[in-house]
């Protein structure tokens, strides 16, 4: 029986997926490689990119630049056009959209021809910001069953395209993050990325629905909290959006070591005066180093080893900066640093397992970072969740949120960092998480923990409570 599938979350992949994790709870540990393959296998494509796209009955909506181009890419192939919608009119004044014999439409209008197929053409290098816009405004208008047209293939998807053997290389570490992901968003988000990378086909580029640039539910950036903003760049953006989250009373390190992007954001922080922000010109790492920088990449910084052409600039850990500076707290981690992120978690490790911050990393730089990086995180053995969205239709963007335990067994785990008698505490740690998730166990706790663990009838709870909260002496 054939089930037809709109633009959008597939119904027939959530119904395979609530499948497979209804099977989890019966007893099927891991998702098999042949499962796995499968969802890839039936991922749609969302964009036709580069290849004829012969439709009958179509309605182009492009901005009023794009049109004899559009027109003319259509015409080729044989499409029957009855319609132009302008997504926006970037002609420089006075001139207007040009129509070219076809009737020109309001994007409200669309709505009144349900089997007109609504085509998007975004041109041959299409911007992320350009397709998502596009996508925003017919939406609104409750348009969603649309094609997602480029043409021809430009350098942008052989650039982004995975090694053929890549898949079977690292199969097993891809299933492993797969079945590490905490909801069924980030499990799609996921698969959508690796479909587009494998096949080098931007039209399996998802933007995760409702997605902010570093903003994440689950992992958010609070009032007060002390934030390490690893790769800046020069325009400062996301430096100013959590200087706004953190407010006056949080504090953000921003490391760039890139001079040049150093040097710009310095002059831009300092007119806007912003004393929450503390940045240098200093790399992470996962040793104290010196390497060349190069700012000819896509980011901010790039590392480009020992050639020529850049800054020698300074690396460091950051256990190392936490421990020279004193900081007895951190609550967010940040980075995006241009393939450098899986030596910066190396060389924090420490102020991960004595703080559990919570962590927001960019996985796109390098081929091995959509596997590396999360099961780094899970080898650590410290309870993190894990979340990934793609904040934007083009092919960077993929960005993982590790959200750290439970605010109990935060603070658990850091009275147990501060205990001699380690071992003993590790036997009683579960039971003592267990008891605490009851809230009106919880409000006596908070009132007395003393009290609270003495009254209980258990004698390795009370063991518990005499080593960490031994009762006020007479």
């Amino acid at each position: 029986m054939a089930i037809k599938v709109k633009t959008g979350w597939g119904k027939i992949f959530l119904a395979k997926e609530m499948f497979y994790r209804l099977g989890s709870r019966a007893g099927v540990n891991m998702t098999t490689k042949r499962q796995f393959l499968d969802k890839l296998n039936r991922l749609p494509c969302y964009m036709v990119t580069g290849q004829p796209l012969r439709q009958d009955h179509v309605i182009l909506y492009c901005n009023a630049s794009r049109v004899k181009a559009a027109l003319k890419s259509m015409e080729n192939c044989g499409s029957t056009i009855i319609g132009i919608a302008i997504h926006s009119n970037d002609l420089p004044p006075p001139a207007s959209p040009e129509t070219f014999g076809h009737k020109l439409m309001a994007i409200e209008e669309l709505a009144e021809f349900p089997n007109a197929k609504i085509v998007c053409f975004a041109g041959a290098k299409p911007k992320a910001i350009v397709v998502s816009s596009m996508r925003i405004r017919l939406a609104e208008a409750g348009i969603v069953d649309i094609i997602n047209y480029h043409s021809p293939v430009c350098e942008q998807q052989r650039y982004m395209k995975f090694p053929e053997t890549y898949l079977n290389e690292n199969i097993k570490s891809l299933i492993a993050v797969y079945d590490s992901l905490n909801d069924l968003s980030s499990k799609l988000s996921y698969l959508w990325f690796l479909k587009a990378r494998l096949t080098g086909d931007l039209g399996y580029i998802q933007r995760t629905p409702g997605s902010k640039t570093y903003h994440h539910p689950k992992a958010p950036v609070l009032p007060g909290d002390c934030l390490i903003d690893a790769g800046v760049s020069g325009n400062i953006a996301s430096t100013l959006d959590f200087a706004k989250r953190v407010t006056g009373c949080g504090r953000i390190f921003s490391f760039e070591p890139e001079i040049n992007c150093y040097n710009q954001a310095k002059s831009k922080l300092e007119s806007l005066k912003l004393p929450q922000v503390c940045l240098l010109n200093v790399g992470l790492w996962s040793s104290k180093t010196e390497m060349l920088i190069s700012n000819k990449g896509h980011g901010s910084s790039l590392v480009v080893g020992e050639k020529e052409g850049g800054n020698i600039a300074p690396l460091m850990p950051l256990d190392d900066f936490v421990l020279e500076n004193k900081i007895d707290r951190v609550d967010v981690l940040k980075f995006d640093i241009e393939g450098a992120e899986m030596d910066a978690l190396y060389g924090s490790r420490r102020t991960i397992t004595k703080f559990l911050p919570k962590m927001i990393i960019s996985l796109y730089h390098l081929p091995d970072d959509i596997f590396a990086v999360p099961l780094f995180i899970k080898s650590l053995g410290l309870g993190y969740k894990l979340y990934i969205t793609k904040e934007t239709w083009g092919r960077f963007d993929l960005i993982l949120y590790a959200a750290p335990p439970k605010s109990i067994r935060k603070k658990l785990f850091s009275l147990i960092r501060l205990s001699k008698n380690q071992s003993l505490v590790f036997l009683l740690i579960t039971p003592v998480v267990k008891k605490l998730a009851n809230e009106a166990n919880f409000q006596r706790f908070k009132e007395n923990p003393a009290a609270f663990f003495q009254s209980l009838k258990s004698r390795k709870y009370r063991i518990f409570g005499r080593i960490f909260f031994p009762p006020p002496h007479a």
